[in-house]
């Protein structure tokens, strides 16, 4: 698995310094198999009393978690600014551990402006399409050679975005009076999801076989998502890669302002 050790350790400077990126290609999202479960229940016309009870608690909830699902997209249409905190770690074929630890601030618009911080190190500031990147030495103007919306991938909106593709495979749960929306299992279309909302790629490596987990924790008062967790276990012929990690939403519309460190 060394190759694939290499791979990862390049996705980790990817995460920081991209020198391209590829445009999202268009899924189509699964259908909500509910649905289709309606349209037959209403074809029978003998139903008890009490089916036709449960029925009606059943598209109430269904209506409930759509409705939530919309106020959550159209919040986050709202937000100017926010904080992300992101740790991340694999281990591949049971050797040494690799991780990466973001902390951006970031401001919505046009032109995004945000900085990123790596392991407590302010490494990469961009504000009005100019961006800077520490190399340990100095800043150096990277403006002209990276794209900007491939810089920092994991944004809130992105996080939205993999909620709502992935949301018919959710289970809402509340949890020590927090709502969280929970999956477990082996579905490839939710894997997918994530590595795009990762943006990572482990190559090469088959990833037919895993066993993922995903958790949600909702602000319901404010629709917002506050934390994103998740972890995989992938295994193939030649080994067995581990990924699981964390991404913190806070500090909505609170960051203010970012201004480019003196050249």
């Amino acid at each position: 698995m060394n190759v694939i050790r290499l791979l990862f350790v390049s996705m980790l400077t990817l995460s920081i310094l991209v020198a391209c990126s590829q445009k999202d290609t268009k899924e189509t999202v699964k259908e909500d198999t509910s649905q289709e479960d309606k349209t037959q229940d209403n074809a029978v016309t003998n139903k008890s009393a009490e089916e036709d009870d449960a029925n009606k608690n059943n598209v109430e909830e269904n209506s409930k978690e759509d409705k939530a699902l919309t106020a959550i997209k159209e919040q986050s249409k709202l937000i100017e600014s926010y904080r992300a905190q992101m740790d991340m770690t694999a281990n591949l074929d049971n050797s040494e551990e690799e991780s990466l630890e973001l902390d951006v601030n970031y401001i919505n618009g046009d032109k995004p402006a945000f900085e990123l911080k790596t392991f407590d190190t302010l490494r990469m500031v961009s504000v009005d399409g100019k961006t800077v990147f520490n190399n340990s030495e100095e800043w150096v103007d990277i403006s002209d050679s990276v794209e900007l919306n491939a810089l920092f991938h994991v944004t809130y909106d992105q996080a939205v975005q993999y909620f709502s593709d992935i949301y018919n495979e959710l289970e809402r749960v509340t949890d020590d009076g927090e709502v969280k929306y929970v999956y477990e299992g082996n579905d490839g279309f939710v894997y997918n999801r994530l590595e795009r909302y990762l943006q990572v790629s482990f190559g090469t490596v088959d990833t037919t076989n895993h066993h993922t987990e995903i958790e949600f924790t909702v602000d319901e008062k404010n629709n917002l998502i506050t934390d994103v967790e998740f972890s995989s276990e992938i295994n193939d012929q030649e080994g067995g890669i581990e990924l699981d990690g964390e991404v913190h939403y806070n500090e909505f519309d609170e960051i203010k302002e970012i201004i480019l460190p003196e050249m």
